[in-house]
């Protein structure tokens, strides 16, 4: 193609699409260019002698049809296919109207897999894309020591920070930041724990921002002696200074030390992460940036034409010094494999991944978002395939005038595309709404999110709903097309007179079935799940849970630590020894602190007891059981490889816990200070759990162990693999009656953090900030932060709950709604295609309970199929996946009540259909052949 050609398809294009847009200018200007064409003629024939009535109909005769000019210059001067597939659109808007059961079901459905995935891409969007608000923000970068095996962060030494600063030509201002909590207590005595940023001088010049009054942190804060400052930021200022200019040089105590203001910071600021505070970032005793939460984190910027490839490069080629790789060691991880690495600033907080994993993760998330779009838009086009299948006299008439398959295929997906458009354009609107609640619910969270991240709908969320509605209208929609249009040229005339042989065969059988066993399946699983989640709201928590209140008590972090041991020599192993006792130092005080608080918060007449526990009741760690006397070697899941054994919950507690929630005893004992002082063996269990390990019979003696915790590393897990003996048998607390709970003594000081457990009289309105004064009075070190009483934290469970069962039954039904509308189409296109036979059969004297189940017959075949298939996979779900641990509870009878369930919903589906073909009449069916 010469450059000639190229540049004549653009100008016909070009005019083309300005024809589109301008069609109404181009035919009013052709239509008045046509009139004065007539005029003329009109007055040449009227000279020549016509009349007047003849001239205006001859010179009309001879210039042809105005409407087939119209048409012809729209042809040549716009885009036809536009006009064509605006009056497909109208004829699908119109079909949705009148098919209005498939446009609920398939909408439903459609909105709900289009709806998932745009939600997980949204969320993929914020945590991965969203870029740094900072001036060249894609220039600031993170440096990590990064273990390439274990694939995880490491620690990193001073030593590294301090020569990479020194050495790196590609990245400049390099520093680092850690976040730890401290309680604010100002010269009012208002106290308010908060995330403090420790940070290096440098981390403002990365930033470019300039204090809004006062200077930043300078070097010479972090040094040896240097008096405590703290720059502040513009919230802080406003809240507790009222926005004085003065504000520099006035003071503010953070935990034990008192630090001079000397600077705060403009509106909007909260780099590295998302803090209001930050204080000089010193150097340790053991020499180690920890990864402290949420990170301990090197950055740096990109140095003026330096690329992330090129400080790679550099980095690694420095390496890290000795003592981070014996840190790696002791973490488990191999020197060989371990190394600096350069990453850009927000990976940094993405996780452990290389940033080649985050491209492969991404795509297989993209890949099964998209997957997960195929269940429902399959299950739409067996119904379209049916409707289309009806339609065959429609397409062949059009076909024999001259219609393309290809316009007739057009024209089916644009009708599909209606669909799924409807159902992208309403998921927009649920993910904006879900946006604004996760938002709002985040910003009430300690610290909240990250600064850069900005929740809304990116361009990039709005082009991933569009290409998956267009995906799932060529799912639903072409793939049907396809197949029915298949034959129309090979029947010609036949299709028009009724003559064809399409049919619903094997395919649509085997489709049929597999949608009623994976509801089937799912059903069940569904239920319970769903009666987890609300059970709590539905009956309550069974008790008066706002008297009751929790609190999370902890000592401030220690940055004073030893060096980490190795265990390879006498030194090492005095250092070990030196550590554990300054553990149990810590321990001692963190103990005779809680002591203080508990004896001072009995004083206080508006709370009548004091406990302390690992967790809340209802909201323990779950552990895996296993009985003594059970041949462990033997039981191998080999599904999943779970654990043998039960699910449990354990907790924590002192010998106040069970008299503050009035748990009665109902075998055995207490605990005992004994118990508490020697950290026995001795577990008390609830009657759940006696009930499992000891059916009908005494449970005192028995012994058990945990095999393995799930979820969280506990710091507190009990040991596994150790023995323990239950000496006391409890009630069940309402909250946790469905749950299998032990019970271990701890001493205080044993448990930090430490939850307090408190018996509220009265309103518990100012009780936060009644515990922080009062822990600060004890000492300004003693945090005290999720205050709550349990009433709250139910409704919290319950919003989580409630959203997760509506998703749960928004699914579940839409699951059952496309089986019946899968067995409503099977019947509806069954009875019209035996149309003829159940008029003969009728004409001949069939009774209509024989042409029912003649009708039936095939639908109920399949529903027993399928509800076989479902009743056993839902049977080895249950078996291998432990309801208990996904958030749901079981019901009895819950499989024979979905198979039970199912047939009603298929019946109930079919019944319609089966109807109608009891009131075919006879003489219509047969003269209508």
């Amino acid at each position: 193609m010469t450059l000639h050609d190229v540049r004549s398809s653009l100008r016909e294009w070009t005019r083309r699409v300005w024809g589109a847009f301008g069609g109404r200018r181009t035919d009013h200007d052709l239509q008045r260019e046509l009139a004065g064409h007539l005029a003329l003629a009109e007055d040449e024939l009227r000279r020549k002698g016509h009349a007047p009535r003849d001239a205006a109909r001859l010179a009309r005769a001879a210039a042809g049809g105005q409407s087939q000019a119209v048409e012809a210059l729209r042809e040549q001067r716009g885009l036809p296919w536009l006009g064509s597939s605006w009056l497909d659109v109208r004829l699908g808007l119109r079909l949705l109207v009148r098919n209005w059961g498939l446009t609920l079901v398939g909408g439903l459905a459609t909105t709900l897999a289009i709806g998932i995935a745009a939600i997980v891409f949204a969320a993929f969007d914020v945590v991965m894309w969203s870029r740094l608000p900072l001036d060249e923000g894609d220039r600031v970068v993170a440096i990590q020591v990064w273990d390439r095996e274990a694939g995880r962060r490491r620690d990193t030494t001073w030593q590294d920070v301090e020569r990479w600063r020194a050495t790196l030509h590609s990245v400049d201002d390099v520093g680092a930041f850690q976040t730890t909590r401290r309680n604010i207590i100002t010269s009012d005595g208002s106290v308010e724990l908060a995330a403090v940023a420790e940070i290096s001088a440098a981390g403002f010049r990365v930033a470019r921002v300039a204090p809004l009054v006062g200077r930043p942190i300078a070097d010479a804060d972090a040094a040896p002696g240097a008096a405590p400052v703290v720059v502040i930021g513009h919230d802080v200022w406003q809240r507790r200074f009222a926005g004085s200019r003065d504000v520099i040089g006035r003071e503010l105590r953070l935990g034990g030390d008192v630090h001079t203001v000397v600077g705060v910071m403009p509106d909007g600021f909260q780099f590295p992460f998302n803090f209001r505070y930050w204080v000089p970032l010193r150097r340790t005793a053991d020499g180690m940036l920890r990864n402290t939460g949420p990170e301990g984190v090197v950055f740096g910027r990109l140095a003026p034409g330096a690329t992330l490839a090129r400080a790679h490069a550099e980095v690694s080629a420095l390496g890290i010094l000795p003592l981070a790789l014996r840190s790696a060691e002791r973490e488990g991880g191999k020197s060989e494999a371990t190394g600096p690495r350069v990453v850009p600033y927000t990976f940094a907080f993405t996780g452990d991944f290389e940033p080649g994993d985050m491209s492969l993760l991404w795509s297989l998330s993209s890949l099964g978002l998209v997957l997960l779009l195929l269940p429902p838009c399959a299950n739409i086009a067996i119904l379209n395939y049916a409707r289309t299948v009806s339609r065959q006299k429609e397409f062949a008439a059009r076909y024999a005038l001259g219609g393309s398959r290809a316009r007739i295929i057009w024209q089916l997906f644009i009708e599909a595309l209606v669909l799924t458009a409807a159902a992208a354009g309403v998921t927009l609107l649920v993910v904006q709404v879900v946006w604004v609640v996760v938002a709002g619910r985040l910003q009430n969270i300690p610290g909240g999110p990250p600064f850069w991240m900005t929740f809304g709908l990116s361009s990039r969320t709005l082009l991933f709903v569009a290409g998956l509605a267009v995906a799932g209208a060529a799912v639903s929609g072409l793939v049907p097309a396809l197949q029915a249009t298949g034959r129309l040229a090979r029947l010609g005339a036949g299709a028009l007179a009724g003559r064809t042989s399409v049919r619903l065969g094997a395919t649509w059988t085997t489709l049929v079935i597999a949608q009623v066993a994976f509801s089937v399946g799912v059903l069940p699983l569904a239920a319970e799940l769903a009666w987890g989640t609300l059970r709590t709201g539905v009956i309550g928590p069974g008790f008066a849970a706002e008297a009751f209140a929790t609190a999370r008590v902890a000592p401030e972090e220690e940055r004073l630590v030893l060096a980490a041991p190795d265990g390879k020599n006498d030194a090492s192993r005095q250092v070990a020894s030196g550590q554990e006792a300054a553990r149990r130092q810590r321990a001692v005080l963190f103990g005779n602190r809680e002591r203080e608080l508990a004896r001072r918060l009995l004083a206080d007449p508006g709370i009548l007891g004091v406990a302390a526990a690992l967790q809340p009741p209802g909201e323990e760690p779950w552990v895996f059981v296993d009985i003594e006397g059970r041949d462990i070697s033997t039981e191998v899941d080999v599904l999943n490889g779970r654990p043998p054994g039960f699910l449990a919950r354990f907790n924590q507690v002192d010998t106040a816990f069970f008299d503050i929630y009035q748990v009665p005893t109902l075998a055995g004992r207490r605990f005992t200070e004994g118990d508490v002082a020697t950290e026995a063996a001795a577990v008390i269990v609830n009657r759940n759990f006696a009930e499992t390990i000891a059916p009908g019979g005494n449970a005192l003696g028995r012994r058990f162990r945990y095999v393995r915790t799930t979820g969280s590393e506990w710091v507190h897990a009990p040991e596994a693999d150790r023995w323990y003996e239950v000496v006391g048998v409890v009630g069940n607390l309402p909250v946790t009656t469905d749950a299998r709970v032990a019970y271990h003594a701890a001493a205080p000081g044993r448990i930090h953090p430490a939850h307090l457990q408190l018996r509220l009289r009265g309103d518990p309105a100012g009780l936060a900030e009644r515990l922080r004064d009062l822990a600060a009075s004890v000492d300004p070190t003693l945090q005290v932060d999720e205050v709550r009483t349990l009433a709250e934290i139910y409704r919290e469970h319950r919003f989580g709950d409630n959203l997760g069962a509506i998703t749960i039954g928004a699914v579940t039904g839409s699951l059952l709604l496309l089986s019946a509308a899968g067995l409503y189409a099977l019947m509806a296109f069954t009875v019209a295609q035996r149309r003829r036979e159940i008029g003969i059969r009728s004409a001949l004297g069939a009774q209509p309970g024989q042409l029912m189940a003649a009708v039936f017959r095939r639908a109920f075949w399949q529903l027993g199929a399928g509800s076989a298939a479902g009743i056993l996979a839902a049977y080895l779900t249950g078996r291998y996946v432990p309801i208990e641990q996904i958030g749901g509870l079981p019901i009895p009878g819950i499989l024979p009540g979905a198979a039970a369930f199912m047939l009603l919903v298929g019946v109930l589906a079919s019944l319609g259909p089966a109807r109608r073909g009891l009131r075919i009449n006879p003489t219509e069916a047969l003269r209508s052949e």
